[in-house]
């Protein structure tokens, strides 16, 4: 079997947390922030994987500082990440 890579649309809209939202970080093992964006589309109709990716204030995402898969392996256009991990 022949694998293509096919080429995915961009995510232009982050619809959680809101833009300037301030977030209190908790050290409670329960307290998580939602993060929710436009989904993207795959050229070959396929479903394509998600990272949040966090970068410092004027970095580039070259090398981001942290990464993790978005809810459910990466296949959803959410993610759930506890005020720990933050």
């Amino acid at each position: 079997m022949e694998y293509k890579d096919s080429k995915v649309s961009s995510v232009n809209q982050l619809y959680e947390p809101t833009d300037g939202k301030e977030v209190v970080l908790q050290s409670s093992a329960s307290a998580s922030l939602f993060f929710e964006w436009e989904s993207a589309k795959a050229e070959d109709s396929g479903a394509p994987l998600y990272e949040v990716v966090f970068d410092k204030e004027g970095g580039d995402f070259s090398k981001p500082i942290y990464k993790v898969l978005s809810d459910n392996g990466g296949s959803l256009s959410y993610a759930t990440i506890s005020h720990k991990t933050l």
